[in-house]
């Protein structure tokens, strides 16, 4: 899993250990490590070095046994190889961040736990805001009669692909929501305002035709 042998493992001291954690999860490591001592188990994510120079993500989740004095002897856990996983998330991550739909996750208490570059700039928020609130926090509109049923249908695991006009931004969205079922939703958006727009052109524009030839012809009847 580490990508080195039991028996280096074993003789590596822990600053040796430390030394071959990337160093920006360090301090996190060493926090973990830290509260880990009091709560008796610790759950971190790291990169470790391999011998062959590659960084490598690791799931460790572990208990520690203390001695009668409170004194930690040894900790008993799980480690796992996560790069896999933690490469496809990052891949779905820029394909996320490239597309021109806006995008978002949802856990199953509707708090954000993604937001894409472009659902920021339709939004006109940033994500660090979005990610501090629930869905229905950030945004009371949603919670109109007409639209609340789509979204809590799609949290109860029915895809669902409707349009939306919220009346304070007077713009036009299409929403596809997608069901994480026992995790949550994704949520895709296409601001539609213009092609509404140009819509409602087209249909004054054929009313006005339909009434110009009306009159036309009720002059030669």
């Amino acid at each position: 899993v580490m990508g080195i042998s039991p028996d280096q493992m074993r003789g590596l001291s822990v600053p040796q250990l430390v030394e071959r954690i990337h160093p920006d999860d360090r301090a996190l490591v060493q926090r973990v490590v830290a509260d880990s001592l009091t709560s008796r188990r610790g759950r971190v994510e790291y990169r470790f070095r391999t011998n062959s120079g590659e960084y490598r993500s690791i799931a460790d989740h572990y208990a520690v046994e203390v001695d009668a004095a409170g004194r930690p002897t040894h900790r008993s856990g799980l480690l796992r190889d996560v790069s896999t996983e933690r490469r496809a998330a990052q891949q779905l991550r820029t394909t996320l961040e490239s597309i021109g739909d806006g995008f978002f996750s949802l856990d199953q208490h509707w708090h954000f736990t993604y937001v894409n570059g472009a659902a920021e700039r339709m939004l006109g928020l940033r994500r660090e805001e979005l990610l501090d609130q629930t869905f229905w926090d950030a945004f009371p509109g949603a919670g109109d009669p007409s639209v609340a049923p789509e979204y809590r249908r799609a949290m109860a695991g029915v895809m669902v692909d409707f349009e939306f006009f919220h009346p304070p931004w007077n713009r036009w969205f299409h929403i596809r929501g997608y069901p994480r079922v026992g995790v949550g939703m994704s949520v895709y958006f296409r601001d539609i305002t213009a092609q509404k727009v140009a819509e409602d052109d087209l249909r004054r524009s054929e009313a006005r035709y339909r009434t110009l030839f009306e009159s036309i012809e009720d002059g030669f009847c």
